[in-house]
């Protein structure tokens, strides 16, 4: 069995509940500046009062949007790298935006710097 892919040198396991934090989950928690102590979907959402999905649905976007995320995020290249399905929402996961969706939502003037990740 290879190692699942993992973000190197990041924490893999939630700070609050120990919950396993797969690529993904990683990935959320760079994207919110988290790069110490990072926490699962269900721990960021109880601090921020959102449901677990929801933290996921807003930030599949902006990683879309930045380079540096989107490379790390594209590694799970489909439904069947999710660690796991039954209790995470794979279909939000794997369903998210596109970067053309994302540059359709930024006016003309403001394109190329999005497609750039500087916006």
């Amino acid at each position: 069995m290879t190692e699942p892919l993992q973000v190197e040198g990041v924490p893999t396991n939630c700070h609050n509940c120990g919950g396993a934090l797969c690529l993904r989950k990683q990935v959320v928690n760079l994207a919110l500046g988290n790069t110490d102590e990072l926490f699962c979907l269900v721990c960021l959402g109880k601090d921020s009062e959102r449901e677990a999905v929801e933290v996921l649905e807003n930030m599949i976007g902006y990683i879309d949007s930045r380079q540096c995320f989107r490379k790390e995020w594209t590694k799970y290249e489909d439904k069947s790298f999710c660690p796991d399905p039954v209790n995470c929402f794979p279909d939000t996961c794997f369903g998210g935006t596109s970067a053309t969706m994302v540059l359709d939502s930024v006016p003309p003037a403001d394109r190329s710097n999005a497609a750039d990740g500087q916006n």
